[in-house]
């Protein structure tokens, strides 16, 4: 398999709605699973709340989003409606 891998990749970001079909089974049942349409980002620092989501973050969009957004109190937005679907962006 390692002869087919290609030896340069794009630095563009993967549809997590097409990678959820192979991580949906190991998101947390509180991240809401069902909610596979990135919406965006909600900066916790600004309402003073506490960031979640965090292993779905890490399961969609990578470890690195995930740690970032584990330091800077912020949260990935997911919706189940494809009308309020928005391109992927990094938080930073």
């Amino acid at each position: 398999m390692s002869n087919h891998a290609p030896h340069k990749c794009k630095r563009r970001i993967v549809d997590p709605a097409y990678l959820v079909r192979y991580r949906q089974h190991t998101i947390k049942d509180s991240d809401e699973q069902w909610k596979i349409y990135f919406k965006g980002w909600n900066n916790h620092v600004l309402d003073k709340k506490t960031a979640r989501n965090f292993d779905k973050t890490e399961k969609l969009l990578g470890k690195r989003v995930a740690d970032y957004c584990r330091e800077h109190n912020i949260s990935s937005m997911w919706s189940d409606k494809t009308s309020e679907k928005k391109k992927v962006t990094y938080p930073w």
